[in-house]
């Protein structure tokens, strides 16, 4: 019986093992540095294409591999002026609006709900922080930055959380807190008053 092994592979007593350096990844052999799961990566990393890359960049940005590095996306530009990738369509500054119009940073806002006894949800961004109370216990919530896919890196009582959408994450005795939605704002170019 003939058996023939893929690339980074050689046959041994009739079977097809990785070569020295390599490792078996869903039949393949890959560099043994490379990722093959979730597993092979630290905390906060997808594993794509073999490739561990951050989860961490924020909207509008991608992980660049060649430049380790997260970068507008292509839908996006960099905006030196507001400090952030934002879409293309999107204003960057007040010269890109006609004189009597003022450019509106591009945000995004996001309505966070905690429940334990009664439910309440409250708006929140990265210039307007928040707080609970629930309980007796005060909830201060302030928001460190959006993430790509539509999470949300927030401080709670100044520990962090990177909340996915739909995740209910336990902050309490009976007090939990979810992110409910999240819109964008800004953008555009709003008349002066």
């Amino acid at each position: 019986m003939n058996v023939v092994c893929g690339s980074n592979s050689k046959c041994e007593n009739g079977e097809c093992i990785c070569n020295d350096g390599y490792k078996k990844c869903n039949g393949e052999c890959i560099l043994k540095n490379d990722c093959c799961t979730e597993d092979d990566c630290d905390s906060g990393e997808s594993c794509r294409d073999h490739i561990c890359i951050p989860d961490n960049c924020k909207i509008n940005e991608v992980f660049d591999v060649s430049k380790n590095k997260c970068v507008c996306d292509e839908d996006s530009k960099y905006c030196a002026v507001q400090k952030q990738c934002i879409p293309k369509k999107n204003c960057c500054m007040h010269a890109d609006c006609k004189s009597d119009y003022r450019c509106v940073t591009t945000g995004k806002l996001a309505v966070l709900c905690i429940t334990g006894g009664n439910k309440q949800c409250k708006s929140v961004h990265s210039d307007r922080h928040e707080s609970f109370f629930v309980k007796g216990v005060r909830y201060d919530v302030i928001v460190n930055s959006f993430l790509q896919h539509g999470s949300i890196d927030l401080d709670v009582n100044d520990i962090n959380h990177v909340f996915e959408a739909d995740a209910v994450e336990k902050i309490g005795d009976g007090i939990n807190i979810y992110l409910d939605e999240v819109e964008d704002i800004g953008g555009h170019c709003k008349k002066d008053n």
